[in-house]
């Protein structure tokens, strides 16, 4: 809330018009910045996804003084519909992606990223005449949590081993879940 117009508009979840930016208390922490550029007026809206939830902010400036005319409120109402359903579209894209990349439990890159971590990998080493290193890692004794414990006691133990082993590589290095209790490091 009063952070200019899109702020506002964002956490108000509706249409925000502040027609003079000069005396406007929602721009009172940005006023010289607009000011400074020559902005007079601001009008921000929402861009809602179809669950009701904001995803970003449109908004239009004018030099003048001024709210926006019927046209203009058109415009806006039909740009950020067609933004939010382009926004959608790109974060259900995204997700199917991750999804075939990595392993649903752990969220670690799975056997299909490790064959292109792999090839990508060797590619550098040859052409760099560098090394890439290959650690395969197994849980000794899992079968004996899953069955004394439960599956879900196992499912946290490899979430948590998988926590850990991300967190103890370089960022250039890869942690796979291969499934089951076996991981797979490649070190680049």
């Amino acid at each position: 809330p009063n952070v200019g117009s899109c702020g506002s508009a964002a956490h108000r979840r509706e249409t925000v018009v502040v027609a003079d930016i000069a005396t406007d208390p929602l721009w009172k922490d940005f006023r010289e910045l607009a000011l400074r550029f020559g902005l007079r007026s601001c009008w921000s809206t929402p861009i809602m996804s179809s669950s009701g939830a904001v995803l970003g902010v449109f908004a239009m400036y004018s030099g003048s003084i001024r709210k926006p005319g019927s046209a203009e409120a058109r415009l806006v109402e039909v740009a950020t519909r067609i933004a939010g359903i382009a926004i959608e579209r790109k974060l259900a894209e995204d997700r199917i992606h991750f999804m075939a990349t990595h392993d649903a439990l752990t969220g670690l890159p799975n056997r299909g990223l490790l064959k292109d971590r792999l090839a990508q990998a060797l590619l550098l080493a040859e052409r760099y005449d560098r090394w890439a290193t290959v650690a395969f890692i197994d849980l000794d004794n899992f079968k004996v949590i899953n069955d004394s414990l439960g599956h879900n006691a196992g499912d946290e133990l490899l979430k948590t081993v998988a926590r850990r082993m991300a967190s103890s590589v370089r960022a250039t290095d890869t942690v796979v879940r291969l499934g089951g209790d076996e991981f797979v490091i490649l070190f680049v």
